[in-house]
């Protein structure tokens, strides 16, 4: 009776890490969930080839583009939030040093500058391939993006 439940055991227990080891492969190597920056993205791409009114090939362009700048931009950002928890860790000591601070503050500038060199080079990118109508209208588009909230466009 009782080597009758250890063997029960040992199976049932083989069963569950079998389970678990599936599971974990299966989230690992064929699970890919949609983040909620990629809905996004796509939402925005969405609602931008509606609005410039972009064929099939300026949409292609377009979502090229995009990838090749979320790429640029996501290196830039990990950059900036590993800088950024450096500057919060610094600041939480009892005597945070200043020099160090001062050094984080610049290379989130610099990092910073960066990026929006990255975003300008893309909008350019995205500009070569639309019509002078499209381009009046994706300026548009950003210049209202851009504008404080509560303030109209020029």
């Amino acid at each position: 009776m009782k080597k009758n439940i250890i063997i029960i055991t040992v199976v049932f227990l083989t069963i569950i890490n079998l389970a678990s080891l599936a599971t974990f492969a299966y989230y690992r190597w064929f699970f890919m969930p949609v983040s909620p920056i990629m809905e996004r993205a796509e939402i925005s791409f969405q609602f931008i080839k509606k609005r410039l009114n972009l064929n099939d090939r300026q949409a292609g362009q377009f979502k090229s583009s995009f990838k090749i700048f979320q790429q640029e931009a996501g290196i830039i950002l990990d950059s900036l939030q590993i800088n950024r928890a450096m500057f919060f860790d610094e600041l939480s000591f009892e005597e945070p040093d200043s020099i160090k601070l001062n050094t984080l503050i610049k290379e989130m500038s610099t990092l910073q500058e960066e990026l929006k060199m990255k975003a300008i080079n893309n909008l350019l990118r995205a500009r070569a391939f639309l019509t002078p109508q499209q381009q009046r209208e994706f300026i548009s588009f950003f210049n209202e993006k851009m504008s404080p909230m509560g303030m109209k466009p020029n």
